[in-house]
């Protein structure tokens, strides 16, 4: 079976059609590998709770990132690695535990986290994502893991559908918004902002964008961004006194909220223009790599502890850290999309012999807008 992998030096020479890009000073060298198909016998107790799925296609997220660096810079010349975290799937058979999917069904991975509802939390299943290999074209997986895809999603939505969604969603449940909140969203480009802003424009809140340029004005609006407003030089530590979002701060008596993916950019700039008992929220960092290629990584003179803090005491605000979602949060971003709810933005999509070309605009290219996803089938 097909995966796309990440390769060593030498392992890239005996695989067909694999290429070369460049990823933060890294060569990385990525092509389809073909892999052993793992065991799985649907009669057996030890199958009891289990899947088998094959792959159609597949998403990369800025966390893939990270795992790419590292294979890239390993020792392991003979070696690859496999990627890919989102992936829509057919099923093709179940274990005998299983009786609420069958063989045709398409599923996408549950990433649920800290979810005590979850099926699986009774039984020690693995939380969060349920495999880093996500592009493995057969795979095993437990039920406790997949949600089945209601109504007629198209793959290339769903293949990159689940980390985003689930993220989206579960950060604005816990902000509680009423309809009449004002929101920032920081890097409304970003794949995780878009589905949050798809997201909060289906409440009525009014959504504000803080981004690093002003492209796709127009797509943004379409979605629900009511004004967006673009950062300063990324060397100022604050947001200067005549920025035109402090102007708006101070003219709204403060957001309500804050909707942030990369805290450790915006999170000084921004924390200040909460209004009193404010929420921020954010899902990451921007800077997950400088420790496994050495380059220098990017210094916010802002992140003062003492400063923040201060900001944080005489506003009485709270800061939230988010990781993935509920079960819940996921099942109701399929319930939404399905009524028409809650679009998702699709940007390209390739297939299984363009290996570079997905992850060049999976990762490096700034003209980027919505999800990228690679497809086995047609």
């Amino acid at each position: 079976m097909r995966a796309l992998a990440i390769l060593g030096n030498d392992a890239r020479r005996s695989i067909a059609g694999a290429a070369t890009l460049r990823l933060e000073g890294i060569d990385v060298h990525v092509g389809f590998v073909d892999i052993a198909e793992a065991a799985f016998d649907p009669t057996s107790p030890a199958s009891a709770g289990m899947v088998k799925l094959q792959i159609r296609g597949f998403a990369c997220n800025y966390r893939d990132r990270a795992l790419i660096l590292a294979m890239a810079v390993s020792p392991r010349s003979n070696g690859f690695y496999v990627i890919g975290s989102d992936f829509v799937a057919t099923v093709l058979e179940v274990g005998p535990g299983v009786d609420d999917l069958r063989p045709g069904d398409r599923v996408i991975p549950n990433d649920c986290w800290l979810d005590s509802a979850w099926p699986g939390a009774a039984t020690g299943l693995r939380q969060g994502i349920p495999d880093n290999h996500g592009s493995r074209e057969i795979q095993v997986l437990p039920r406790a893991k997949l949600l089945r895809i209601p109504g007629p999603m198209a793959d290339e939505v769903a293949a990159g559908f689940s980390i985003c969604a689930q993220t989206a969603y579960s950060m604005v449940r816990r902000l509680a918004l009423r309809p009449d909140d004002r929101v920032l969203l920081t890097a409304p480009h970003s794949s995780t902002s878009l589905f949050a802003l798809s997201r909060l424009s289906a409440l009525g809140v009014e959504v504000h964008g803080l981004a690093s340029n002003d492209r796709n004005a127009e797509e943004l609006a379409s979605l629900g961004l009511k004004r967006r407003f673009v950062m300063p030089p990324a060397e100022a530590a604050f947001l200067p006194p005549d920025h035109p979002l402090v102007d708006e701060a101070r003219r709204i008596g403060g957001y309500r909220a804050i909707i942030d993916p990369f805290c450790d950019i915006y999170l000084p700039w921004v924390l200040p223009l909460l209004g009193a008992e404010g929420k921020y929220i954010t899902c990451g960092l921007q800077d997950q790599h400088t420790r496994i290629t050495g380059a220098t990584g990017r210094e916010n003179p802002g992140l003062n502890p003492a400063m923040l803090l201060g900001t944080l005491i005489v506003g009485n605000l709270s800061i939230i850290g988010n990781c993935l979602g509920t079960t819940a949060d996921l099942q109701a971003a399929l319930d939404d999309h399905a009524a028409g709810r809650f679009p998702v933005v699709v940007d390209q999509v390739f297939h299984a012999n363009q290996p570079a070309a997905f992850l060049a605009r999976s990762f490096l290219d700034r003209g980027r807008f919505g999800r990228t996803c690679c497809m086995y089938a047609d």
